[in-house]
This record gives C-alpha cells, sequence and structure tokens, in this order.
C-alpha cells in the first residue's frame, strides 16, 4: 500500500496555504491628483465602470488591499468619477508625468511678456 499512497496522497508541505504574493514594489508612488493612463486592454472580472485601454483617469485615493482572483497583495487606484467602491490595480496604469511643473510655466509666460516689453511690443502682440 505504501507505492498507492506515494502515488495519490500529497505531501504534508503542499497543503499550507501559500503566502500572497507582494506587487506593493511595482508602484510608481502614486497619491491623489496623479494623472493615469489604462494601459491594460480589459479587467478580470469586468464591470461597467472599468477603465478603458487609453482612458486617461484623475486618482482621487490609492489603496492597498488583495488583487481579485489572484493571491497577491497590491495597491489599488481609485479615480474621480468612478464608483467609490471600485479600486484598480495599479500596475493596470502608467502615471502620466507633467513635462514642465505650474511654476516653470508661468515663469516662462513671465519671461515672454518682459522681452515684448523690452522689444516695445505691446502685451496684446
Amino acid at each position: 500500500m505504501n507505492w498507492f499512497r506515494r502515488l495519490f496522497d500529497t505531501p504534508r508541505n503542499d497543503q499550507r496555504p501559500r503566502p500572497p504574493r507582494d506587487m506593493r514594489k511595482m508602484n510608481e508612488d502614486w497619491k491623489a491628483g496623479d494623472l493615469a493612463m489604462c494601459v491594460v486592454p480589459f479587467f478580470f472580472p469586468g464591470s461597467a465602470f472599468d477603465p478603458r485601454l487609453g482612458e486617461i483617469l484623475r486618482v482621487s485615493e490609492v489603496t492597498e488591499g488583495p488583487v481579485a482572483l489572484v493571491n497577491a497583495v497590491a495597491y489599488g487606484l481609485r479615480f474621480h468619477g468612478k464608483p467609490a467602491n471600485h479600486a484598480w490595480v495599479c500596475t493596470a496604469f502608467i502615471k502620466i508625468r507633467p513635462e514642465a511643473t505650474a511654476d516653470e510655466v508661468e515663469e516662462g509666460i513671465i519671461a515672454k511678456i518682459k522681452r515684448a516689453a523690452r522689444k516695445g511690443a505691446g502685451v496684446d502682440a
């Protein structure tokens, strides 16, 4: 009977549940107010509220919790205009970083006005 047990009996080590995979390190330092672009074509299980591929959304909240149907823990993103009880895994989005800060844009506009004033042109020109 020993050979029968070796064929069909599972070892004791495999009976323990595996710890969840930690996906929290796959993070772009998300925070509320960031812009996120969806880079996955669908979510499983799907809902009518799921972001579409290429859709750009503003993050309203960053949460931490289990990933649906996968033994993993990750950060989730909630978005303005989407239901507050839905969150999507952060690895499905890339952060859109602005090319210039508001201060840099303001400094550039002020510099253009000063150059135009030195040349003798009006502000409206």
